[in-house]
């Protein structure tokens, strides 16, 4: 018994671990800064350099536990404290993390920063390896931002972006200064660069059109199935029918159809109880009563005439 729980008690870690390996996998370094000088500024105003991780899945995936470092031969320089919420990042949402070597500032803020690095790696909470980018030459300018092309997991190609936007997407410098407010609908279209998912967030931003089409689906097929099992009940009743009338035999069709009373059938039975009688009586003491004496106990203790109270009798 003992063996089997042990056994069970691995099973469940190791699948446990696997789940929290497969939902940090989606985890990707979108954008950073290597040289920050005049662009955006941490919680207390201070500018340094910044590192954007964006999940790319649609489920929320907590970064807790997992390692960042600038050093291929120390993966594990940085290790980011579970217990706090804002380390779940929600569906294709984003953590910025600023590599100023001030971590004494908080959970945002790592030990180690970009000014002489030339990579970025993501690793997982068993150090296996998650991301890992290299930092070229063009990203060691005076504040120039280093970002993917496409939020994607898939689309590996790098860009220096316009403008700095962690927190934001990336796809292209366009729609990024259309989110920010620098351009307006009528300068540039978002739809032709957004995915189908952010086409329907951008459409039913609350869920409500999907989850009254999700119903409708549930509730017409549920209609459907009704009169399919409806239609097939009948149909089985149908043939069952048909079958117990073919299967009766022709002779009681002739009887149900035949002419002969039920007082028919009563004076044949009589008659033939009669002539059973007849054979069984006397031949010529047809008429002679026969008594018969039957002997039986008899007991005073069972007679009423004991129970009764005799009248007394007066004498003159």
């Amino acid at each position: 018994m003992k063996k089997s729980k042990i056994f069970l008690l691995i099973v469940g870690l190791c699948l446990t671990l696997g789940v929290s390996a497969q939902n940090v996998s989606g985890l990707r370094i979108n954008e950073y800064c290597v040289i920050n000088e005049n662009g955006i500024g941490d919680e207390t105003g201070e500018t340094g350099a910044w590192i954007e991780v964006f999940n790319t899945t649609y489920g929320t995936v907590d970064i807790a536990g997992c390692y960042l470092s600038n050093d291929v031969n120390n993966p594990k320089m940085y290790f980011i404290d579970k217990g706090e919420k804002k380390t779940k990042i929600p569906p294709r949402g984003y953590y910025v993390f600023w590599a100023d070597n001030q971590s004494a500032k908080g959970q945002d803020h790592l030990n180690f920063d970009l000014a002489e690095s030339n990579v970025i790696i993501l690793s997982a909470t068993d150090g296996s390896l998650v991301d890992q980018v290299e930092i070229p030459a063009a990203a060691l300018d005076t504040n120039a931002v280093y970002g993917r092309v496409d939020d994607s997991k898939s689309i590996n190609d790098w860009e220096v972006k316009v403008m700095p936007t962690p927190g934001y997407l990336n796809r292209s410098n366009l729609f990024t200064e259309y989110k920010l407010g620098v351009l307006t609908e009528g300068e540039f279209d978002p739809r032709d660069v957004m995915t189908k998912s952010e086409k329907m967030i951008d459409m039913d931003p609350y869920g409500w059109m999907m989850a009254i089409i999700a119903m409708s689906v549930v509730f017409c097929a549920l209609i459907i199935l009704c009169f399919l099992f409806k239609g097939v009940g009948a149909l089985s009743m149908r043939s069952a029918n048909k079958k117990s009338s073919a299967s009766a035999p022709a002779a009681s069709e002739s009887v149900k159809h035949s002419d002969t009373s039920a007082d028919t059938y009563v004076a044949i039975a009589m008659a033939l109880e009669l002539y059973m009688q007849d054979n069984e009586a006397h031949d010529e003491e047809s008429d002679v009563l026969t008594k018969l004496h039957t002997d039986r106990s008899y007991s005073p203790w069972s007679s009423k005439i004991y129970t009764l109270r005799q009248t007394p009798q007066l004498k003159k």
